[in-house]
């Protein structure tokens, strides 16, 4: 998730505004925007899965969701549209914030911090790898190809952990209770 999540971010968004004429201040709120909706939506995710007592389904849409925008992205080419696709991409990546870190804590409850970092530090090196990447992909593939690949990883990645990744045994317990 981090991988295409990073490239397409901080690499193929203004990589691609800047080929379509784009002011640096539209791009700006472009990226902006994705800013906004994530911290907006964290504030709501996090205490709304704590309150379901369910972790799973706010990471699958965290997963899942920015493949599904990054496909509609490489079909526009309007400021508003894109800078709403980049407000709903951070909406839908809002679990991540709050909500990724509580499901690796409950899920190793003997070493919550060690996994964390494991789990902070993959994330951490997709941020940095995708990029390159990208930067690696698109002068080979071109831009639409490259963005069906980030779709692609993040979708395949949201459905293997659906299916591989269970609902932590501590959060299963707190309902019982």
């Amino acid at each position: 998730f981090a991988l295409a999540h990073g490239a397409f971010l901080y690499f193929t968004v203004s990589l691609f505004c800047n080929s379509l004429g784009f002011r640096p201040s539209e791009i700006g709120w472009i990226i902006s925007a994705f800013g906004a909706g994530h911290a907006f939506g964290a504030v709501f995710m996090g205490p709304l899965s704590d309150h379901t007592k369910r972790r799973k389904p706010f990471l699958f849409m965290g997963f899942f969701g920015p493949g599904m925008v990054i496909l509609a992205f490489t079909q526009l080419h309007g400021v508003f549209l894109m800078v709403l696709s980049t407000l709903i991409l951070g909406l839908v990546t809002s679990p991540n914030s709050g909500v990724v870190p509580a499901l690796i804590s409950e899920s190793a409850p003997k070493m919550p911090a060690a996994a964390m970092g494991i789990g902070k530090s993959a994330e951490a090196l997709g941020l940095f790898v995708g990029p390159m990447v990208g930067g690696i992909l698109i002068p080979h593939l071109g831009f639409n190809s490259t963005m069906l690949l980030y779709a692609a990883i993040t979708i395949a990645g949201s459905l293997i952990f659906i299916i591989e990744v269970p609902e932590p045994l501590s959060l299963k317990t707190a309902v019982k209770s």
